[in-house]
């Protein structure tokens, strides 16, 4: 996406604003009722072994090849049966080699559970003190107890992190006290795609959880970093 500055102050006002609006309980009720009501994957190929799986929570990017399976993102708990069943179609779950995740929120996290039986998780260092720990987002009355210790991210990073496997580069970057305080977005770089964890809300004003490091301006502003590393041609997964 080729945006120039005037889009790039245009966003900044946009995100702000929106963000804004989002701290008023209604827009934090509205938020939190996002989710559909579903327990199947919608699989939307983006390249000849890249897709996104789009369940109830967030979306999963899937990476395929010969050295197996990589996923960006778990999903609830509830849909980890249709999530195994997915990728049956692409080897199993035994073929899963890495999980990555993108911060620590269950919609995104909880999935942990059953995949992390088979492979390692990634994420920054602060999702995996978060998930070692009792977590609460007072605004939806929603409370996150420690999880299990294999669904507990198992290699973990403080600024950046390379990982290479099926051909693809995917670099993991944490963008510091966006969404939360331990958000990674990931860049594919051969495949000119990229997942912005919930640095980007598709449709609706984003959510900042200010009680676990969230913070308004610092979140537009790694939007616009983003923003100056991709191009007209870049695929974006949003959150």
């Amino acid at each position: 996406m080729n945006y120039n500055e005037g889009f790039k102050m245009k966003l900044f006002r946009f995100l702000c604003l929106s963000t804004l609006l989002v701290i008023s309980n209604l827009a934090y009720s509205d938020t939190a009722d996002h989710h559909p009501e579903t327990k199947l994957f919608k699989t939307i190929p983006l390249s000849a072994h890249i897709f996104m799986l789009q369940g109830k929570g967030g979306n999963i990017a899937l990476i395929t090849g010969e050295q197996g399976l990589v996923l960006i993102d778990a999903d609830y708990a509830e849909m980890s049966e249709a999530l195994a069943g997915e990728l049956k179609k692409y080897g199993g779950l035994e073929q899963v080699r890495y999980l990555i995740n993108t911060h620590w929120h269950g919609d995104h996290t909880q999935g942990n559970e059953m995949i992390g039986q088979y492979a390692p998780i990634i994420a920054h260092d602060n999702v995996r003190s978060r998930l070692l720990t009792r977590q609460e987002i007072k605004q939806f009355g929603m409370v996150s107890e420690p999880y299990v210790s294999h669904a507990v991210p198992s290699i973990t990073y403080n600024k950046s992190l390379t990982l290479t496997v099926n051909g693809e580069t995917l670099e993991i970057v944490h963008f510091a006290n966006g969404h939360t305080d331990g958000d990674s977005i990931v860049f594919l770089k051969q495949s000119n795609i990229v997942h912005m964890g919930d640095h980007f809300f598709s449709g609706f004003y984003p959510f900042v959880d200010v009680g676990t490091g969230g913070n308004v301006r610092t979140m537009a502003d790694n939007v616009a970093a983003v923003l100056d590393r991709i191009d007209d041609d870049t695929v974006v997964i949003p959150g």
